[in-house]
């Protein structure tokens, strides 16, 4: 009998930390299959790895096979997408994105709009435009500092997504860049 799904999803930044070898996956376990662990413990993790490189569908099909059906996969949009130029030109790469992510089903959900911190408060519209079109479940995480300020912009920010069902990513970047 297997266990009865969590009512929340729980999970952390990345499933294949070596150091957690002999903790929750066993000494000799490869790459491959600490998915399958990690799976076994936790209900969600975040996609980081989408980031910085389109997985192969190959990949996906696998993660696909491992992945419990209530898993959560919160796939970040590749930082081409997100931090290079206006968003609404990025609709089609987002579109292929979200196809090849398509595999995982309702696993990967939301998929994960993190923009950069110069994105402020005059690419709002943009931003809006972008939800408006892309017909996938999104999180956004913002970084400009104008976002953390309590003040209009932060309001207009979230507004927008609020208007929208979309979920806003909270985590303060001052500490980020504290030492630029």
């Amino acid at each position: 009998m297997s266990p009865s799904p969590l009512p929340y999803f729980l999970g952390c930044p990345s499933w294949s930390e070596n150091a957690w070898r002999d903790y929750l996956y066993p000494a000799d376990a490869s790459s491959a299959e600490m998915l399958g662990f990690y799976s076994q413990v936790f209900n969600a993790v975040e996609g980081n790895t989408t980031f910085y490189a389109r997985p192969a569908p190959g990949t996906i099909a696998r993660w696909a096979q491992v992945m419990p059906a209530h898993f959560r996969f919160t796939a970040k949009f590749p930082r081409d997408i997100s931090h290079e130029g206006d968003l609404r030109d990025q609709l089609e790469p987002a579109f292929d994105f979200t196809r090849l992510m398509a595999p995982l089903g309702q696993r990967v959900s939301p998929c994960w709009l993190q923009l950069p911190r110069q994105f402020g408060p005059a690419r709002v519209g943009e931003l809006g435009h972008f939800l408006d079109q892309i017909g996938v479940p999104v999180a956004v995480e913002v970084r400009n500092p104008a976002f953390f300020t309590k003040g209009e912009e932060e309001r207009l920010l979230n507004r927008l997504l609020h208007e929208r069902g979309v979920e806003r990513i909270c985590l303060d970047p001052r500490a980020l860049f504290s030492c630029t």
